[in-house]
């Protein structure tokens, strides 16, 4: 599948919490990677056959399911942001996370077990905030693990009024 889209049960950053995307409706706001809300303007279901499904955890736990065509806001290695499909992302590129770390554009590298409420296993991590406005606020975290199946059900795409991405949980995403 071409396309980017969430499975039904997947949830996404509202006005009022997390709710699964298939909840939602026309003019409810979402929250973008900006960290505003704003209306969602369509939503649009497909019914795929033979797709592939994507399964991505953070270092922070993290997951996200879409389909393979979905994409996600990515750094790798010192680079600059960029939107990649899940088909395109591996563990250790840095996904934008809301809700997060914050640590300044300069990042810092620190152990896990230094940080209270974080794993203990003694991983280290890589987390950087990016300095334009459009992504004030957005901690960059590892992906751990990235993996998919074959996936045949309903998949939703939300588009927004005013930006172009979308919180679902924590991991910034495309919309449409």
């Amino acid at each position: 599948m071409a396309f980017g889209g969430l499975p039904p049960d997947q949830r996404v950053l509202t006005e009022i919490g997390y709710r699964p995307v298939e909840e939602l409706l026309v003019g409810i706001r979402v929250a973008t990677a900006a960290q505003r809300l704003c209306p969602v303007v369509d939503l649009i279901r497909r019914e795929v056959r033979g797709g592939w499904l994507y399964r991505v955890r953070t270092a922070t736990g993290n997951l996200l399911r879409a389909s393979d065509g979905q994409s996600v806001l990515v750094r790798r290695r010192e680079g600059r942001p960029e939107w990649v499909p899940l088909v395109g992302v591996e563990p250790g590129d840095l996904l934008a996370i809301v809700g997060g770390v914050a640590l300044g554009w300069e990042a810092e590298v620190f152990p896990w077990r230094s940080r209270p409420g974080y794993p203990s296993d003694g991983a280290r991590a890589f987390v950087a905030v990016e300095e334009r406005p459009m992504y004030r606020g957005v901690s960059w975290v590892p992906i751990q693990e990235v993996d998919g199946a074959p996936y045949c059900g309903s998949l939703l795409s939300l588009q927004i009024d005013g930006e172009h991405s979308v919180v679902s949980d924590g991991v910034v995403i495309a919309d449409g």
